[in-house]
């Protein structure tokens, strides 16, 4: 009996299929946003340096001073693999994306900015052996004088800009300012826009009550 094996389907049929298992470059980098929600936002602003420990040397992320803005970023490191153009928690807030082998590891960065600001960063390192993945850990304790072996938490430099180090499923650094002004400025915003949620909402619901 006569069968039509798999590579005998129309092209079509063969494209289609490929594509439900393939994950989309935009769902691979929108999904890892780190402040793609009103929680996890605040849980990166409410992030403090009590139990961090101290290092004398600038923190910065991947060579970039918080602050600067989109434009000096690209200039430096070149296009973005990719740069998120959804409506975002902030309307100030814009987000960009790396690819990159750090140690023959692969690498993705995510950087944020408001109003033009670089203000948080997070590395997430995606490929190679356990151990090759702590001693970026350990390089970033390093680079910022941690003698502590294996440590992996908080760090906090003279300007309050704060480096973790996440030793989870997949290790990631997350740094972020120190510059109190503007992270008290991404708060109001937050704050406010939470209000007027909740504000539409309770008028619905009394709309609702006057419907039944």
């Amino acid at each position: 009996m006569w069968t039509l094996n798999k590579t005998e389907f129309p092209w079509p049929f063969r494209s289609k299929k490929r594509r439900l298992y393939r994950q989309s470059r935009t769902d691979f980098y929108e999904g890892k946003n780190a402040l793609s929600s009103h929680n996890t936002f605040i849980s990166i602003l409410n992030k403090t340096h009590l139990d961090a420990l101290s290092t004398e040397k600038k923190i910065q992320f991947y060579g970039l001073t918080f602050g600067q803005s989109v434009k000096s970023t690209v200039q430096k490191l070149g296009k973005p693999n990719y740069t998120d153009k959804r409506k975002l928690v902030s309307k100030n807030q814009k987000t960009i994306y790396y690819r990159l082998l750090i140690k023959e590891v692969k690498c993705v960065l995510q950087m944020h900015f408001y109003k033009d600001q670089f203000f948080f960063g997070r590395m997430e390192i995606r490929g190679g052996n356990s151990s090759i993945k702590k001693d970026i850990g350990q390089l970033v304790c390093k680079k910022y004088g941690i003698s502590q072996e294996g440590w992996t938490g908080s760090i906090v430099d003279i300007e309050k800009n704060i480096v973790t180090i996440n030793d989870n499923f997949i290790p990631s650094m997350s740094y972020i300012t120190g510059n109190k002004k503007l992270l008290d400025e991404i708060r109001r915003e937050l704050t406010r826009s939470e209000k007027l949620k909740e504000y539409k909402q309770s008028g619905q619901t009394e709309l609702l009550l006057d419907m039944i």
